[in-house]
């Protein structure tokens, strides 16, 4: 068999070093040797082979025909002879050539050999004055074949289930986003002539058919998309746009009386003239993250940042602080509610195949951390991307074409649950209308949840929409207190625990916000301040109220011309005239840390009404807790 390639230049600039041996062939084996070189300059590949075998049986520690023999099967793609060879020449002098290993590691690699390959690349990372990048390729194929041995002898539990064809199609599903509640789904569908959004809703437990999104939908391609948890912005990718700056730009749309708006471009300070995809929204709306190949960054694609201003401007994108980049590419993030669990995919840190699903979590020192592998079988050899998570942390959604009983397989949507060190932290969600309760009409209201945990004190704030609709993510397991607030009115004040029995208990807040100026029903004129805390039979205020105590001095300082009375209740446990004692210092207590705050005392009065003003009857433990009050009484 005659070769067209130049087997004698590939020979020549093989990757094996042969030098100088102080073996002396027998006189046979070298005129073999000098007819095997005359077989390659006459493009002969099998002759010259012959020549070489003849060669190495003559003289089996003729290195340098050995050496040659093992080029040449490597070039022309028999591999198991190649591996045989080479080995065959680490018997003859196994400290002549280091990059006999090296080979031996890559094809061994490429059969998927990992034990075999990691044991022939420590060899030969052990030899000296190596090549920078060939000892760094030798470094890193060995992690991917320890963690790929380590992954195949350590399966993690993996059960998808697809979703039902009301869903999938004959096509291609990808990426799903949800909303907080779960109830409506939004997913990109290639139908073999473009990508175009998709929209389902779940009703009584079963998704619905799957319906195109119109005011989106256009005769080019539509994908890569984020939803905001109340399901009334979405970030999705555009390509080619005559708005574009770049390749490909991130839009912005917003669901505003029925329909979705006109898309808008996101401007330079987060797209570029490069290439900008894949966006995930942080569960307040305020982060944005996404992949982009922009050449600032750390490899191909890298993830970045960018953050809203309370003006609602996206600031200068930032590559995401912490350690998950690689020289590789990084993409499909996707920021799980609590705001300190990160997935996403990457061929540059080490992995099952093309593309893992990698897991990063936030730290406030080093911010996120080195990327932990989901692990095998959810990742494979194949290409896995585009993965979402449900509030509880446990639920992931993704898109793939490998689970699929189906002639073409095409890719469709799953859902499975997550290994517990795979987790993102449990998260809920509160939701309401702010309205005016003068004419019922919504409230763009300020609201404001700050946790009372001593451990933890953030704040996470979200503006109702102009319809007075609102919700609002928040980590389970703590305590919280809510303040609720529009301008020139009355504020509302709440507090809640979100312990683990409660954890994934979505709660509601309507509320009532009644104007300053303007003469309402008495309960329009009374606040009850459930952040105001004291410790049993004291009345000595306690550290989390100082968000409620902030929140009245603010108030006051933005109407001055308003005067206050904070009275004290209590519940009927203990004597009647304790209780008013108690219920009278209390009072106090708030209104000497308002005049420490520099409000005039003519503006604030105090009463202790003890236990004659029950709000319920005192019947029961959670009861009495309502009863036992603090309330801000304004004053006409």
């Amino acid at each position: 068999m005659r070769y067209t390639i130049l087997i004698f230049v590939l020979v020549l600039s093989c990757f094996i070093a042969v030098g100088q041996t102080h073996f002396d062939p027998t006189p046979k084996a070298e005129r073999y040797f000098q007819k095997a070189k005359e077989a390659i300059r006459s493009k002969d590949g099998d002759k010259a082979i012959q020549y070489f075998q003849r060669a190495v049986k003559e003289s089996p520690s003729y290195y340098e025909a050995q050496a040659q023999l093992a080029i040449l099967f490597n070039r022309l793609g028999r591999e198991d002879e190649a591996v045989s060879a080479m080995e065959t020449l680490i018997t003859i002098d196994p400290l002549r050539e280091p990059y006999v290993y090296f080979q031996l590691g890559k094809l061994h690699f490429k059969r998927e050999h990992w034990t075999q390959t990691a044991s022939y690349l420590d060899r030969f990372i052990q030899f000296i004055d190596l090549d920078q990048t060939d000892l760094l390729t030798a470094k890193s194929l060995i992690d991917i074949c320890h963690f790929r041995q380590y992954a195949l002898d350590h399966p993690v539990p993996f059960h998808p289930i697809p979703f039902t064809s009301a869903v999938n199609s004959s096509g291609d599903e990808f990426n799903p986003t949800f909303t907080a509640d779960g109830q409506e789904m939004v997913f990109t569908r290639n139908d073999g002539r473009q990508e175009d959004f998709y929209q389902s809703s779940l009703m009584n437990g079963e998704w619905q058919n799957a319906l195109p999104m119109p005011d989106l939908n256009t005769s080019e391609n539509e994908g890569a998309h984020c939803l905001s948890k109340d399901g009334r912005i979405m970030i999705f990718t555009s390509c080619n746009n005559r708005q574009g700056l770049g390749s490909c730009d991130l839009y912005e749309t917003r669901w505003q009386n029925g329909h979705w708006s006109e898309p808008m471009n996101l401007g330079p300070l987060v797209n570029s003239r490069h290439w900008e995809s894949q966006p995930t929204l942080s569960a307040d709306g305020k982060t944005l993250i996404f992949s982009s190949k922009r050449p600032e960054g750390k490899g191909g694609a890298d993830l970045w940042f960018s953050t809203r201003t309370i003006q609602g401007v996206w600031q200068q994108a930032q590559l995401v602080p912490g350690l998950v980049h690689s020289s590789g590419d990084e993409e499909t993030p996707f920021l799980h509610a609590d705001g300190k669990t990160l997935y996403f995919s990457s061929n540059g840190h080490p992995g099952m195949g093309l593309h893992d699903l990698f897991i990063s979590r936030w730290s406030d020192d080093t911010g996120w951390s080195t990327p932990l592998n989901l692990g095998y079988p959810i990742n494979t050899a194949e290409q896995e991307q585009a993965m979402t998570l449900s509030l509880d942390g446990k639920t992931a959604y993704f898109s793939s074409n490998r689970l699929t009983a189906k002639e073409r397989p095409d890719y469709d949507l799953f859902t499975f649950s997550l290994p517990l060190e795979c987790r993102g932290n449990p998260v809920t969600y509160v939701q309401g209308t702010v309205r005016s309760g003068v004419n019922q009409k919504g409230l763009e209201a300020n609201i404001v949840f700050r946790s009372t945990d001593k451990s933890d004190n953030t704040t996470i704030s979200v503006s109702a929409s102009p319809d007075g609709h609102y919700l609002i993510c928040l980590p389970a397991g703590n305590r919280y207190a809510v303040l609720i607030e529009h301008p020139g009115y009355s504020f509302f004040s709440q507090s809640f625990d979100l312990n683990d029995s409660t954890a994934f208990h979505p709660y509601k807040f309507d509320v009532e916000l009644f104007p300053l100026v303007e003469d309402h029903p008495a309960k329009s004129n009374r606040i009850v301040l459930n952040n105001i805390l004291f410790p049993s039979g004291s009345a000595n205020l306690l550290s989390e109220s100082t968000f409620e105590l902030e929140r009245i001095l603010q108030f006051l300082l933005e109407n001055p011309d308003i005067r206050i009375r904070i009275e004290g209740h209590t519940d009927n446990v203990g004597l009647p005239e304790d209780n008013l004692n108690l219920s009278r210092q209390r009072a106090l207590s708030v209104v000497h840390w308002l005049m420490d705050h520099h409000i005039s005392p003519e503006r604030i009065t105090s009463e202790g009404l003890g236990e004659t003003r029950p709000l319920v009857e005192n019947d029961t433990e959670e009861h009495r807790q309502m009863n036992r009050r603090t309330e801000l009484v304004i004053l006409p």
